[in-house]
């Protein structure tokens, strides 16, 4: 092998010698020089992927099975000079990642326009903590919430938070890669297991994650001149870390973030707290509190002290027959009553027995039927007016559905009758499943995209008449209306409510015979 490569040599150089042209003999190699491409699909430019650059859509991220994110617009070559200002976050810019963090950041400009409140609508940081930041700003949010208003906590509280507090910042980026993943993840209908290899978004939000506690733990070390603001960061954290919990489906871990927030406040003396942090951490609590109660409809085996001591005051339905003055207020009432109700065991039972059987919990249950009545009248009222306005906008009927959809549940619960009226019982039940299959076809047409909410209103409630109704074609109905819905409300998963009733119908099917 050396004798050919010197001969390949010297033949080499005895040419070059014959032209004309003198040629050292030993010059090393040389890469020729080229620059980088940066024109791939986003998807491979945050996953560090070699790019084919097919389109619509790479063949990469099919091969992979990664939802591929397209590719960003290139920048017109007569677009001025950039001006020499920059931040931490424009030392990695790149063409394809900076056009989707301009995009994502120009769809949520006109949802956050809040007044009195002025937010830095940029993050320093890698050019994925800024994707991941305007991901969770235009597109977590809005599944979080589904009436943003000024006074809406998560605009108004958090997002301003993120450019102050590093373990808020490293939280909110973390639920942005997490919530990118559930939505790449799910968006294939056929999809039901999970990989054992963790993908590169869910790696990104467990790296935030632990940088989030890591400041947390240097947070509860040093000593503050401020300690209310030590206190409210690491309250934030924790209700953050239940939505991040939930939503990469580890509910045991938001359970015991939720303990972990009700210890903290047990062991706070809200009294003391200056003015606007103690009607933030009421806020917190009040949020808590909700999430309490999915998740004691979710599974017994936990404890979740009683939270109502520090949440805000709970709403007193008075008896007048004025209508609510908006969705929002209506969805306020309704939520305290779900505080106020010990429907969770009534929830829970497999229900051998009709939807309706009397039992100490219904009983109990008996006590909220008047302030449910108010409430039902007042909604009635509202939503007769709302029905006059032609062309609603799409979030004004979903969230007339979700609130129809929870009236619909009360009915249910509070239902005493005997078997003569059995018949108005099922036509209740029915009129549940059309009103879920009535909000889920909208969102379809409207969202086109997995749903992740925070609050369970429709999974719950079907898991509910399905198991305690008795009737297979009913079961059979709710299983494949939770099979086509990809989404999770909370702790509850469409696909694992829709297994565990299916197990359920077998099981009675199998007794039965």
């Amino acid at each position: 092998m050396h004798t050919r490569n010197s001969a390949q040599q010297l033949y080499a150089t005895a040419n070059d010698i014959v032209v004309g042209v003198s040629v050292p003999t030993n010059r090393p190699r040389v890469r020729t020089f080229s620059h980088k491409v940066r024109t791939g699909c986003i998807t491979c430019r945050i996953r560090r992927k070699k790019c084919d650059e097919e389109k619509p859509t790479c063949r990469r991220c099919r091969d992979s099975r990664v939802k591929c994110d397209g590719y960003a617009q290139s920048p017109s070559k007569n677009k001025k000079p950039r001006s020499q200002k920059y931040t931490p976050a424009d030392t990695s810019a790149n063409p394809s990642a900076s056009a989707a963090v301009e995009r994502l950041a120009g769809q949520c400009q006109l949802r956050s326009t809040l007044p009195a409140i002025r937010l830095d609508f940029d993050l320093d940081g890698s050019e994925s903590d800024r994707l991941f930041f305007h991901h969770f700003r235009a597109i977590t949010i809005v599944d979080f919430v589904r009436l943003a208003t000024p006074k809406d906590f998560w605009f108004r509280r958090v997002l301003p938070m993120c450019h102050d507090e590093p373990a808020i910042r490293h939280t909110v980026v973390a639920l942005g890669a997490a919530h990118h993943f559930y939505l790449q993840r799910h968006s294939n209908s056929c999809s039901t297991g999970t990989n054992a290899a963790m993908s590169p978004f869910e790696r990104v939000a467990t790296q935030h994650y632990n940088k989030a506690i890591r400041e947390l733990v240097s947070l509860n070390d040093i000593a503050t001149p401020k300690p209310w603001d030590a206190q409210l960061t690491i309250l934030t954290c924790c209700l953050l870390f239940v939505c991040l919990e939930n939503i990469l489906g580890r509910f045991d871990e938001a359970v015991r973030h939720m303990q972990a927030g009700a210890r903290l406040f047990e062991a706070s003396n809200l009294s003391a707290a200056p003015h606007d942090s103690r009607e933030l951490m009421q806020e917190i609590a009040t949020l808590l509190a909700r999430f309490a109660v999915d998740a004691s409809l979710f599974a017994n085996d936990y404890v979740i002290p009683d939270l109502t001591p520090y949440a805000m005051p709970l709403i007193e339905i008075d008896e007048g027959t004025q209508p609510f003055s908006s969705l929002t207020e209506a969805r306020d009432a309704i939520w305290d009553l779900d505080i106020r109700a010990p429907y969770i065991d009534c929830l829970r039972a497999s229900g051998d027995g009709p939807v309706g059987e009397d039992s100490s919990t219904h009983n109990k249950l008996t006590k909220l039927a008047a302030p449910f009545e108010r409430w039902k009248t007042k909604f009635n009222l509202l939503v007769s007016s709302l029905a006059e306005t032609r062309d609603l906008p799409n979030s004004i009927q979903r969230e007339i559905l979700v609130l129809m959809l929870r009236r619909c549940t009360w009915d249910i619960l509070l239902f005493q009758g005997n078997e003569d009226k059995n018949k108005e019982l099922w036509k209740l039940c029915h009129e549940l499943i059309h009103l879920a299959e009535r909000l889920y076809s909208i969102e379809a047409s409207w969202l086109g995209r997995p749903m992740f909410t925070l609050d369970s209103d429709s999974i719950p409630a079907l898991f509910f008449v399905a198991i305690s109704c008795g009737d297979s074609a009913l079961m059979q109905r709710i299983i494949v209306l939770l099979r086509h819905s990809r989404r999770r409300e909370g702790s509850w998963d469409s696909w694992k409510a829709a297994d565990k009733v299916e197990i359920e119908n077998q099981m009675r099917a199998v007794l039965s015979n």
